[in-house]
């Protein structure tokens, strides 16, 4: 098993050693022990990976990729690397704009539905529940007079 240690010297350096032996127990052993050196762009890209922060993009830049990737004028791969996104990324956008644009082409012509806020169709619902009831008890009402006067008929 290998441990990463600090970098101290070069900030391009990291320096791996068996997990199991210290720097001191290291340089004790004959021969100096052994480290194993990575330099350059492999510390640079894993820092890079460690440190980075997910980055939310706007639907307008969404858009603007997917136009760049489907005009063909640059490559897919640098067009990635320039956004900083990955090819899963880009095909999830392909994968939504075609969503987007069936959903759109499915849609009918004319009056749009409207969308009511929750808390009104709450109160709409609660008010129409009112009314059901209170129509109810008005049809009851209704029946009691037409049996007290003369069996409900309304001809005289």
């Amino acid at each position: 098993m290998l441990k990463r240690s600090p970098v101290t010297a070069h900030p391009h350096r990291l320096v791996i050693r068996p997990a199991h032996l210290s720097r001191e127990a290291l340089a004790s052993r004959q021969g100096g022990g052994r480290e194993f050196h990575v330099l350059g762009s492999l510390f640079t890209s894993i820092f890079h990976y460690l440190t980075a922060k997910r980055r939310l993009l706007s639907p307008e830049k969404k858009f603007q990729i997917f136009l760049e990737s489907h005009t063909g004028k640059t490559p897919v791969g640098e067009l990635l690397r320039r956004e900083g996104i990955y090819s899963t990324d880009l095909a999830r956008i392909r994968q939504k704009v075609r969503e987007g644009a069936l959903e759109r082409l499915a849609d009918r012509p004319g009056a749009r539905r409207k969308m009511v806020p929750w808390e009104d169709y709450e109160s709409m619902k609660r008010e129409l529940e009112d009314k059901e009831r209170a129509l109810a008890e008005q049809a009851l009402e209704l029946a009691i007079l037409r049996k007290k006067t003369n069996g409900g008929s309304w001809d005289r």
